[in-house]
């Protein structure tokens, strides 16, 4: 869908941007949408925000943001192109280079515990700005330092493998719930995914059986090596099913040079950021993590939650955007600007969105937050098991 551009900034607004026909009416902020606001100043600035406006991604040289009142005003130049309310603002992200902040912007955004993070052009966030008015507790972290190397370590990176491995099974088997199986092409899409699932269902029920009483390092290992075979069996299906799409050879974090790891990179990088923020509101340390080893300037415990993650929210959202013919612009191994536009729409779409947990429709933003506290509270409390979260298929 073509993006709408806006007209007089400072003064008016077009009331449908969805619409042919160019309407405008008076801009008197703060305006509340149905849908995703999508707005692009010029060919070379854009900034997008989630139906309930808590997420904010802006990017472009030139833009400006600094605070009014209660209000976080956007201006491109001198002119005011957009206001959104801070007590509606949960988390904003600086997409690119040449975006100016004011320092009492900062000062609001931290007092108000709204994340704000820097990512580079390949989405990856190079910088946080943590609030130190956040509430910390001492005992939640002095427990999650002293249960390393401890039973309750090994079930915390068993169940964390578990539920990725579920995830990456309930994405494949939602791609092809819909596929006919009357035809061969059909048919042997589904054997293709019923095969992986059982194989990869395997391994994770072998990691889920392993003895807690086992040295510890052995342990960990054992379901690294489960996690990582399961894996090389999900992205070869993956492959398969997006063959007809793209050229996919396999997961490739490091410099990708095809569309699919680019828009898997990109997407992590907007969802490491959220994750990054829950742990710190549950009162968890980033940098101690159980599955993935705690280095200095590793934000271990950050990799760990992505885990459970990345299937539903990320890896989903990039096989629909390929699926649907989606134009993909990649130069210098990153994306280009308009993929990144219309990718990033698509990851908050997905984050606003919906999923069941615990017998409700929560949010997926909320999702991640409660699972946050969750694994704090398994720490805190011994008897308490950790259950990761799965979405329905």
């Amino acid at each position: 869908m073509e993006l709408e551009y806006i007209k007089e900034p400072q003064k008016f607004i077009q009331q449908n941007l969805f619409a042919d026909d160019e309407v405008f009416v008076p801009f008197d902020p703060p305006l509340f949408f149905d849908s995703l606001i999508r707005w692009q100043f010029n060919e070379d600035i854009w900034f997008l925000s989630s139906k309930d406006l808590s997420y904010l991604l802006v990017s472009g040289y030139g833009v400006s943001l600094s605070k009014h009142s209660e209000r976080l005003i956007i201006k491109d130049g001198k002119k005011t192109v957009y206001e959104v309310p801070f007590f509606r603002l949960k988390n904003l992200a600086i997409m690119s280079k040449g975006v100016g902040l004011s320092s009492d912007l900062i000062e609001k955004l931290n007092k108000s515990n709204i994340n704000l993070s820097f990512h580079d052009f390949s989405g990856k966030p190079y910088a946080l700005v943590q609030s130190i008015f956040t509430n910390q507790s001492s005992e939640i972290k002095r427990k999650q330092l002293l249960s390393q190397n401890s039973k309750i370590a090994l079930s915390l990176i068993k169940r964390i493998v578990c539920g990725k491995i579920a995830n990456q099974i309930s994405l494949l088997k939602y791609v092809v719930k819909n596929v006919q199986s009357d035809n061969q092409e059909g048919a042997n899409k589904i054997q293709v995914v019923q095969k992986a699932c059982l194989n990869m269902k395997k391994y994770a029920s072998t990691a889920a059986s392993l003895a807690e009483f086992e040295e510890y390092t052995q342990i960990r290992n054992a379901v690294m090596g489960y996690e990582g075979t399961a894996a090389r069996i999900y992205w070869d299906v993956i492959g398969f099913l997006l063959s007809a799409k793209v050229n996919f050879q396999g997961r490739n974090d490091k410099i990708p040079h095809d569309a699919v790891n680019t828009l898997l990179n990109y997407g992590y990088g907007i969802l490491y950021c959220q994750i990054w923020e829950s742990i710190v509101l549950a009162g968890l340390d980033p940098y101690v993590g159980f599955l993935h080893t705690s280095q200095s300037g590793k934000p271990s415990l950050v990799f760990d939650l992505i885990e459970e993650f990345r299937a539903p929210i990320i890896d989903r959202t990039v096989f629909a955007f390929i699926m649907l013919n989606r134009k993909i612009e990649i130069t210098n191994n990153m994306l280009g600007f308009d993929t990144r536009q219309s990718f990033s729409q698509k990851v908050l779409d997905r984050l606003s969105s919906c999923e069941y947990y615990e017998g409700q429709k929560v949010l997926l933003s909320d999702i991640i937050l409660a699972q946050a506290k969750r694994f704090a509270n398994c720490l805190q409390n011994e008897t308490v098991k950790y259950n990761p979260f799965v979405f329905k298929w």
